[in-house]
C-alpha cells in the first residue's frame, strides 16, 4: 500500500499507512475489552507471530511495530501483523481488512479504479456529514484540480516548498489572510481542512484559480518556487476580485 488510507468498521476510522495499519483503532472497531489490546496481544498471543514477520523481513522491529502520538496515534503494526491481529479480535473484522488490503492492490493495478473509488469514498463522507449534492460536486471538483494544479507545480518548481507556498497565495486573496489565522478566527482546529467551510461559489472561485493557474505555468513555461508562485497568486488576485 503506497498511500495513506482511512477506512470506518463500526463507526471507528482505521488508519492504513505504507504497509502498516493502525491496531490501536483496530481493537477499538472490534468492541472487544481492553484485555485484547495490541500490547496484551504483541505479548501474549500473537508473539511468535510477530517474531516471524521480524525475521521472515529481516527487519528491525520498530519496522515492523511502531507506536506514533496524536489524534491518529496508537500502535501501528505491519500488514501481515494486522491481518493476524484482526483474525484474533472478530472474524468480521479479518474479512474487512482483507477486503481492504484486496481493494488497494486493485487500486494499484488499475489506476482509473483507484480514482473512481477515490472519488466515492470522498462523495460517501460528505454525504454522511449532511453536506448538500451540490456542495459535494463543487468541493470534488476543488479537490481534483488542486491535485491537477500541483501535479503542474511539481513538474515546474525547484522543490516541495513550492506547494504551501501556492496554497498561501490563493488563501491570501481569497480568505485576505493565511491558513492559520483563519482556522484560529473561525475556531477550527490545526489539521483541519478550511476548504471544508467555503460555500460552493468559493468552492467554484478555488476551482477555476487551479485550472488557470495551471494553465497559465505550462503556456508560459514557468519555471521555479518564485515564478509557480506568481503565477498562482496572480491568478487568484484577478478571481478574487471578481468573487468580492
Amino acid at each position: 500500500m503506497s498511500k495513506d488510507l482511512t477506512k470506518v468498521f463500526n463507526g471507528v476510522a482505521i488508519g492504513f499507512k505504507e504497509q502498516k495499519v493502525n491496531l490501536t483503532n483496530l481493537w477499538k472497531a472490534s468492541g472487544k475489552t481492553k484485555n485484547y489490546q495490541p500490547y496484551n496481544w504483541i505479548r501474549f498471543e500473537g508473539k511468535e507471530f510477530v517474531e516471524a514477520v521480524t525475521k521472515e523481513l529481516n527487519a528491525e522491529p520498530q519496522s515492523v511495530l511502531s507506536t506514533t502520538q496524536g489524534r491518529t496515534g496508537g500502535t501501528w503494526g505491519h500488514r501481515q501483523i494486522a491481518l493476524a491481529y484482526a483474525k484474533y479480535l472478530s472474524p468480521e473484522l479479518h474479512m474487512y481488512v482483507n477486503q481492504c488490503f484486496f481493494e488497494r492492490i486493485e487500486e494499484e493495478n488499475n489506476p482509473e479504479l483507484a480514482i473512481s473509488r477515490g472519488r466515492e469514498r470522498a462523495i460517501g463522507a460528505y454525504k454522511r456529514k449532511g453536506c448538500s449534492d451540490l456542495w459535494i460536486e463543487q468541493r470534488v471538483k476543488s479537490i481534483e484540480s488542486t491535485l491537477h494544479l500541483n501535479g503542474i507545480i511539481g513538474v515546474h518548481s525547484d522543490d516541495a516548498r513550492a506547494f504551501p507556498k501556492c496554497a498561501n497565495a490563493i488563501n491570501l486573496n481569497i480568505l485576505g489572510t493565511t491558513a492559520k489565522k483563519y482556522k484560529s478566527n473561525i475556531g477550527l482546529r490545526p489539521s483541519a481542512a478550511i476548504r471544508d467551510t467555503f460555500d460552493e461559489i468559493t468552492l467554484t472561485a478555488i476551482d477555476l484559480i487551479n485550472l488557470l493557474a495551471a494553465k497559465k505555468i505550462q503556456e508560459q513555461d514557468y519555471y521555479g518556487n518564485t515564478e509557480c508562485v506568481k503565477a498562482v497568486s496572480e491568478v487568484s488576485s484577478k478571481v478574487s476580485t471578481v468573487l468580492h
